[in-house]
């Protein structure tokens, strides 16, 4: 073979040989990559955002605990109390007797 690019030499087939042209060259070593930094775990939240869900937890809590169930208990016995039929109205009172006249002072 001879020494002239490829594209002078016409005259000779091109053998399919799955190499690629200057493959057997030395290639230049890859840039080596600077080295990341160590991982530094850090918290997620702030210790006042921590405790601040944390108050908010417990009122919510409570909430649900204490104040829900009174709730529907007074609400209950209203729905009850009012479901209960009122009784008829008492027939009135017979009028009073007429009082004494009063007595007139004598002197």
């Amino acid at each position: 073979m001879t020494d002239e690019p490829r594209s002078q030499r016409l005259d000779e087939p091109m053998i399919n040989t799955g190499i690629l042209p200057g493959a057997g060259e030395a290639w230049p070593p890859a840039p080596v990559e600077p080295e990341p930094p160590a991982y530094v775990k850090e918290p997620l939240f702030s210790k006042k955002v921590l405790a601040g869900w944390a108050i908010g937890t417990l009122v919510v809590w409570f909430a649900f605990t204490a104040v829900v169930p009174e709730i529907v208990r007074s609400v209950k016995s209203e729905i009850r109390a009012r479901m209960v039929e009122p009784a008829p109205p008492a027939p009135p009172a017979p009028p009073a007797p007429p009082a004494a006249p009063a007595p007139t002072p004598t002197n």
